[in-house]
């Protein structure tokens, strides 16, 4: 959770925060005579894991805010999520995210944004802690984009920045040597040739710095990624966008290896019915260590299929393959994944929403010095709704 990327950058200053509530595509608002607009949103699930047999219970209340002042606008959101298990109690769970965010348009070629969010969460995975109970964690991070349309060109300029910093509140004789501070700096260069074709040059910076020095040896890190791609709209049906280019990771401790070579990413979609939709996926980049090893070198390749159905269903199914390589050790890790979902919407009363249903499968192989491999399938029920 500690890793930036100039992605999460990009994402973070053209909003404030992706909400994951399923298949909630407009939800009702509460109109108020300031001219703040309140939308509640609900989601409660269960989830199943056959490995433990353990049954997880969800419930995930968000209140986004917007507020319209002319060519500004301004935008809120709490959201907190809550995980109980039945089976261990030291897995349970309580996330807040709080999150502010302004776009500001200066003139018609000047725009400015910016945005503050504090997430109060927590890890349930190994990589900090290795008796297996989660670790809770305070991030607040500050993020900021100015766009520049280049006057008589059809040439956009966007600056965008990111700092962040994670303080971790319990287990700290383990998560201590976790704790960082990051930055990222990155310049996105657009040209768009015509309505289907748009090139994309960018380059970024990030940094990483530690809190405290891990006693098996100093984690900071500095991480330069150049690319260039094009957004294509190739047919009616058919768009996408391709990006290629130099990644480097220099690490301050000199008795770790450096990674200097390519990154790419890759996003085909294609919908040949308007009901239909097919999203092909692929990436490479470089993460830091959370264990002994120098990086980690990680290659992805993913398909996603969304069916409309009728008017109330609708499904969606995926298949996700990743490779991990850990630099320094002697370890590869493989993880595949498949995923279906069905949601059927309604209306009841005032409200209206989603009851999702499916089930996930995964397989995770590990090779090297410890050689493992596990599989797993957790089956799901959600409930969506909004007003």
């Amino acid at each position: 959770m500690n890793k930036l990327s100039i992605s999460s950058v990009i994402v973070l200053s053209s909003a404030l925060v992706s909400v994951q509530a399923l298949a909630i595509q407009t939800p009702g608002s509460i109109n108020t005579p300031s001219g703040i607009d309140y939308t509640p949103t609900v989601s409660l699930g269960v989830k199943k894991a056959e490995f433990n047999e353990s049954l997880v219970t969800t419930l995930n209340p968000v209140v986004n805010a917007s507020l319209l002042n002319g060519t500004n606008a301004y935008s809120g959101v709490v959201d907190l999520a809550i995980e109980l298990d039945d089976k261990a109690s030291r897995h349970n769970s309580v996330d807040l995210l709080l999150g502010v965010n302004g776009d500001f348009e200066i003139d018609a070629t000047n725009f400015v944004s910016a945005a503050l969010n504090v997430e109060f969460g927590h890890e349930d995975t190994l990589d900090t802690n290795p008796t297996g109970d989660i670790t809770r964690l305070i991030t607040p991070t500050l993020s900021g984009s100015y766009e520049r349309i280049l006057n008589g060109t059809p040439g956009v300029v966007t600056v965008l920045a990111n700092l962040s910093d994670t303080t971790y509140t319990n287990f700290e004789d383990i998560t201590d040597y976790s704790e960082s501070t990051n930055f990222a700096l990155g310049v996105v260069y657009s040209y768009e040739q015509d309505a289907q074709i748009t090139y994309l040059t960018e380059a970024s910076f990030e940094t990483a710095k530690y809190k405290k020095d891990d006693p098996t040896g100093v984690k900071d890190s500095d991480t330069y990624n150049a690319l260039v791609g094009v957004n294509f709209e190739a047919s009616a049906v058919t768009t996408g966008e391709v990006k290629v280019g130099y990644l480097g990771k220099q690490y301050e401790n000199e008795d770790k290896s450096n990674f200097s070579g390519v990154s790419w990413t890759g996003l085909v979609n294609w919908a040949p019915k308007s009901f239909s939709n097919y999203e092909f996926t692929t990436g490479f980049v470089v993460n830091d260590a959370t264990g002994a090893e120098d990086y980690v070198g990680e290659t992805s390749i993913g398909a996603l299929w969304s069916h409309d159905w009728n008017a109330d269903w609708s499904s969606k199914a995926s298949i996700d393959y990743t490779n991990e390589n850990f630099e320094g050790i002697d370890q590869k890790d493989d993880t595949f994944e498949l995923n279906a979902t069905g949601y059927y919407s309604f209306i009841a009363s005032s409200f209206k929403g989603d009851v999702s249903f499916g089930a996930t499968y995964t397989q995770f192989n590990t090779t090297g010095a410890t050689s493992a491999g596990t599989d797993e399938a957790v089956f799901i029920l959600g409930l969506d709704a909004m007003l």
